[in-house]
């Protein structure tokens, strides 16, 4: 006698058959009934008609799925091109914005040197009105107040 771990039926020894005989935990002969199928029983082939509407419906189906894969894809080269384009867009902006930053930076370079010649200026002209106010004191003494008043208004009204 073999001795087999394995339970799925394959090895059976007429030992065991006959110990569970005489145990009556295996129906004799005399108790094992056959009976046949009622005729309302669903029967495990498919009659014709319902196979040729199952094969009807997973043709639909198929077909669909064929269509939702083709839309699918559509979609993914549309999100690829998309995605393409705003990297394109971020890569321009980028060069506007460098762009501009120079040509700020080229703006508030040149009004610097600008405003440099401007306190430059002005000096000079506070420097030449003071050397006009001396020499109209030193030729016209009693027109100083006067040329004075003048000269002040001047100022403000030009720095």
């Amino acid at each position: 006698m073999a001795l087999s771990s394995s339970w799925d039926g394959s090895n059976v020894h007429e030992d065991h058959v006959e110990f569970l005989h005489r145990m009556r935990r295996l129906p004799g002969e005399d108790l094992v009934r056959v009976r046949r199928a009622p005729e309302r029983e669903i029967s495990p082939t498919l009659e014709e008609g319902a196979n040729a509407d199952l094969r009807v419906q997973l043709s639909e189906v198929q077909a669909a799925l064929r269509a939702k894969e083709t839309e699918y894809d559509a979609l993914v080269l549309e999100r690829d091109r998309l995605a393409k384009k705003l990297a394109d867009q971020e890569e321009s902006h980028k060069a506007a914005l460098k762009k501009a930053q120079d040509s700020e930076d080229a703006l508030k370079a040149e009004f610097e040197t600008e405003a440099a010649g401007w306190a430059e200026t002005r000096q000079a002209l506070n420097e030449g009105f003071g050397r006009i106010e001396d020499l109209i004191d030193d030729y016209f003494p009693g027109y100083s107040t006067f040329a004075a008043q003048t000269i002040e208004a001047h100022r403000e009204a030009c720095c």
